[in-house]
């Protein structure tokens, strides 16, 4: 479920317009939700979206269905995925 992961990835790049215009880079937690909701949404995913500080982190619950497991009766499993990502801005070490 690399869906988390570009989720995540969507909502951090959601800057704040306020702190741009002040000189700062931050991250908008409402727009990053809303990106990443509307991400998930467009590949079919529900999860939860929450942004700390610089940092947007994304779950999502679902469930995949099985092939070999089928074969004792175990037809879905539950599959749990957690991705973060943080907006990086500028030179961030030397060359």
């Amino acid at each position: 479920m690399s869906e988390a992961q570009q989720a995540a990835r969507a909502g951090a790049g959601q800057l704040s317009i306020g702190a741009l215009r002040s000189g700062q880079v931050e991250i908008d937690p409402a727009r990053a939700i809303e990106a990443s909701d509307a991400y998930l949404d467009s590949v079919g995913q529900s999860g939860q979206t929450s942004v700390v500080g610089q940092t947007v982190t994304v779950h999502i619950v679902g469930q995949e269905s099985t092939v070999i497991l089928g074969i004792v009766g175990i037809n879905r499993i539950v599959i749990s995925v957690t991705a973060s990502a943080t907006n990086v801005h500028g030179v961030s070490q030397e060359d």
